[in-house]
């Protein structure tokens, strides 16, 4: 049941980890050519929750 709920979250949120894998994918880097980790993701979400 664990792995069900856990499928269903995935389809509506992406975890921070795919989403980092993503960037990486793709060559995101921050505006320093570094490449993005947790630090940097946490501070966009908290820059984009006091947005609202």
């Amino acid at each position: 049941m664990w792995k069900d709920s856990e499928q269903v979250l995935d389809s509506i949120f992406l975890s921070y980890n795919k989403i980092l894998n993503r960037f990486h994918s793709l060559g995101v880097t921050t505006k320093h050519e570094k490449e993005i980790k947790h630090l940097d993701f946490l501070k966009i979400e908290l820059n984009n929750m006091n947005n609202y």
